[in-house]
């Protein structure tokens, strides 16, 4: 890595933290963008969110985000964000939806994925 000990990549909500420096981690509150949330501090792992404050549309029902629920093809609605930390960025990136799709009980296979999820509810104004 010519020299570099630790560092980060950030690809828009996608978050692969390298190196044993523990760094900081924040996520936006889903209600209010502008507003972050401490998650910790973190080395070696991959973090992504999925959430509708930036890619919301409004739609008859309301507000949407670009996540289409399989059960009834339909997009889900804006409200709480996830995010997922596991080993790498694909895992966590998919796990979200996952995690997005069914509802708050917190899902026991992620253990199969030596992944953990944080959901921070908020709804934003139509």
């Amino acid at each position: 890595m010519r020299g570099v000990r630790a560092g980060a990549v950030n690809a828009g909500g996608d978050l692969r933290l390298f190196g044993d420096t523990p760094q900081p981690v924040v996520v936006r509150d889903p209600a209010d963008p502008g507003r972050h949330w401490s998650l910790g501090e973190f080395r070696d792992i991959a973090i992504a969110t999925s959430a509708g404050y930036y890619a919301a549309r409004s739609t008859a029902d309301g507000l949407v985000m670009p996540i289409i629920d399989p059960r009834s093809d339909r997009a889900v609605a804006v409200g709480p964000s996830v995010t997922v930390l596991a080993d790498e960025c694909a895992t966590a990136d998919a796990l979200t939806k996952a995690v997005m799709l069914s509802g708050t009980d917190a899902p026991a296979w992620l253990k199969d994925f030596g992944a953990q999820a944080v959901r921070l509810e908020g709804r934003m104004a139509a």
